[in-house]
């Protein structure tokens, strides 16, 4: 089980990488702010609430009008650490930032398993992610 998760993993950080390169980054003078989504409780299929925090581009007192690319991080080590630096410095480029504490983790809810629900955990959320109006994925 865990070499299935790890399997999927892989293929998510390299399916993450390729959607990044293929994407240019717009320069930090675009004038984009940072809108942060704190603790939203995202359900998995089974029910179980993951804590995550969203990152939006915002300009002119609302947020950015279009779809971007999304940055994704799943975390056993609190999620608002994870990103202090790189939020800013993505967002302002043009890309949502996702960051989200595994299951049973910190804020969210359930048990902790070291990576067997990392799998399906993980693929609930890129496929929330894909159904968001702000996301290029489609």
């Amino acid at each position: 089980m865990v070499s299935i998760c790890r399997t999927n993993m892989l293929r998510v950080i390299s399916a993450s990488i390729a959607l990044l390169s293929a994407v240019p980054l717009l320069s930090e003078e675009s004038g984009l702010q940072v809108e942060a989504l704190r603790d939203v409780m995202l359900p998995m299929r089974d029910g179980v609430k993951l804590a995550t925090d969203i990152y939006l581009p915002f300009k002119d007192g609302q947020r950015a009008a279009g779809r971007f690319p999304t940055v994704v991080a799943r975390t056993p080590y609190n999620k608002i650490y994870t990103w202090a630096w790189p939020v800013e410095y993505w967002v302002k480029r043009g890309y949502v930032v996702v960051s989200q504490d595994v299951r049973g983790r910190y804020k969210s809810e359930g048990h902790w398993r070291m990576l067997v629900d990392d799998g399906q955990d993980g693929y609930d959320l890129l496929r929330w992610i894909g159904e968001q109006p702000w996301s290029n994925v489609r």
